[in-house]
C-alpha cells in the first residue's frame, strides 16, 4: 500500500509540471511554436528533426507583410480578365478609396487621370463594385447598403430609390408615410429596415487591425464541396520526433546519466503530447467557426457569426480557460482575408455581436438629421428595438471605440 501511494504522489508531482507546460504551448502561435521547438532541438538530443511540410509554405510569404484592404483588392483586380485600359483604370480607383471603402473623387477627375473615358471608368468601377467585401467602392452610403443587398438578389428601382432618397426616413421609422408613397406595405419596409441594420457601413474597415510584424495563420478555412471545412496550417513548422537512437542508448548509461537523459526523454514526450493537444483542440474551434459561417464567407453576410467558448467547452467536456487560451494571438486564413481567431469569438456575458453592434451605431449616426443628432440615450433604444439591449454608457462606450464624437459635436448649426 505505502508503495502504491509514493507511486501515485510522484505521478501527481510530474503531472504539474506537464501542465505547465502544456498551458506554455497553448499560448503559442505558429511563429511563436517554431521557435520553441528550434530551442529544443539545441539541448534536447531526444528531439529529431524530420520534413517541415511545404505544400502551405505559400501562406507563409503570403502574408509576412500586413493585408490590408487596398492590397486584397488589388490581388482580385489582378484575377479579373479585363483589359490592360480597365485594369489601370481599376488600380487607380482602388487606391483612391478612403480607409471606409468609399470612392470619394469625382469620376471625371478618374478620367482626367487616367487618359480615358467616362465610359469605361464607370463600368470598371462597376465590376470594382462586384469585389470583396461587398459594398466595397461605393460613393455613399446609400449606395453602400445598395451594393450590399444586391449580392442577397435584385432590387427593384423602386427600393433603390427608397434606400437612395428616404435612408434616414427609413432608419427613423416613418413608415407609414413611405409605404402611402410608394405603394409598398410597412411590413416590408420594416423588415428592409431590419436588413439593413445588418449590413456593414464601412467595408473597407474590416481589414483595419492592429500592425504586426508577421501574421501566420494557424488555421485555413476552405471550401469542400457546398461547405467550409478547417484545416491545421502546417507550413513552415519544425517537425520532430523522439529519436530511437538516443532511446535505445538509455540502458548502456551510468545511473546518474540515465536519470539526467530520462528526464530529457520524459520532457520531450511531454512536448510532443502538449503539441498534439493543442493542435487537436485549436482544430476544434476552427471547425466550429467553419460550419456557422457559411453565409459570411460566401459574401452573403456582413459580419461572421461569432462561436461561444462556453458552449463549446461544455459539448467537447474542455475548460473554458483552456479554449480561451488557444484562441489568443493567433490567426485564420479565411476566404475573406486573414483575421486574428478572436474575431470570430463572442465575449463571455455578451449576447450580441460585437461587429454588427459597432455597424449598427455607424449606420444610425451615419443616417442621422445632423441637426438633431441621436444622443447615446436615442441610440440604446433604437438598439432595444432591433433586440440589442445595452445601457448609455455601453453606447458611449462603443461610440467612442469607433471615434465617433458626442452628439452635441456632431451637430449642425441651423442655417
Amino acid at each position: 500500500m505505502e508503495n502504491r501511494n509514493k507511486q501515485k504522489a510522484s505521478l501527481k508531482l510530474k503531472f504539474v509540471p506537464f501542465l505547465a507546460l502544456r498551458a506554455r504551448i497553448f499560448e503559442l502561435n505558429n511563429v511563436n511554436l517554431n521557435k520553441f521547438v528550434e530551442d529544443l532541438f539545441r539541448i534536447n538530443p531526444f528531439i529529431e528533426e524530420t520534413n517541415t511540410y511545404s505544400y502551405e509554405d505559400y501562406i507563409f510569404d503570403q502574408f509576412s507583410e500586413e493585408e490590408d484592404i487596398y492590397s486584397f483588392l488589388e490581388h482580385q483586380v489582378n484575377m479579373l480578365e479585363i483589359g490592360e485600359k480597365k485594369k489601370t483604370i481599376a488600380s487607380f480607383i482602388v487606391n483612391n478609396l478612403n480607409e471606409e471603402g468609399y470612392l470619394k473623387i469625382d469620376l471625371k477627375e478618374i478620367v482626367t487621370h487616367t487618359g480615358t473615358c467616362l465610359k469605361d471608368v464607370e463600368s470598371t468601377l462597376k465590376i470594382i463594385q462586384t469585389l470583396d467585401p461587398p459594398g466595397i467602392a461605393a460613393r455613399d452610403l446609400s449606395e453602400c447598403f445598395i451594393l450590399q443587398l444586391e449580392r442577397e438578389g435584385s432590387l427593384s428601382p423602386k427600393i433603390k430609390k427608397i434606400i437612395k432618397d428616404y435612408l434616414p426616413a427609413l432608419s427613423t421609422g416613418k413608415l407609414k408615410d413611405l409605404s402611402k408613397r410608394f405603394g409598398v406595405s410597412e411590413e416590408y419596409l420594416k423588415k428592409l429596415r431590419s436588413r439593413i441594420g445588418c449590413l456593414n457601413p464601412s467595408p473597407g474597415l474590416m481589414f483595419k487591425e492592429p500592425k504586426e510584424q508577421r501574421k501566420i495563420p494557424d488555421l485555413v478555412i476552405e471550401r469542400d464541396g457546398d461547405r467550409f471545412v478547417a484545416l491545421l496550417n502546417k507550413g513552415c513548422r519544425r517537425e520532430f520526433v523522439i529519436s530511437d537512437a538516443y532511446r535505445k542508448a538509455l540502458s548502456a548509461l551510468e545511473k546518474e546519466r540515465k536519470e539526467e537523459f530520462e528526464a530529457l526523454l520524459e520532457k520531450a514526450t511531454w512536448v510532443m503530447r502538449a503539441i498534439e493537444e493543442r493542435d487537436n483542440l485549436l482544430l476544434k474551434i476552427g471547425d466550429e467557426i467553419a460550419s456557422i459561417n457559411t453565409d459570411f464567407f460566401e459574401g452573403k453576410r456582413s459580419f461572421p457569426e461569432k462561436i461561444s467558448l462556453s458552449q463549446l467547452s461544455e459539448a467537447h467536456n474542455i475548460s473554458h480557460s483552456i479554449l480561451s487560451r488557444l484562441a489568443q494571438n493567433k490567426y485564420i486564413l479565411t476566404p475573406k482575408g486573414i483575421f486574428p481567431v478572436h474575431f470570430f469569438i463572442r465575449r463571455t456575458g455578451v449576447s450580441y455581436n460585437d461587429e454588427e453592434v459597432k455597424a449598427r451605431i455607424k449606420t444610425l449616426i451615419e443616417m442621422e438629421d445632423k441637426k438633431n443628432p441621436l444622443t447615446d440615450e436615442m441610440i440604446a433604444s433604437a438598439l432595444k428595438k432591433d433586440g440589442i439591449r445595452m445601457s448609455r454608457r455601453t453606447v458611449a462606450k462603443y461610440r467612442n471605440f469607433l471615434r465617433i464624437p458626442h452628439a452635441s459635436k456632431r451637430k449642425l448649426d441651423e442655417g
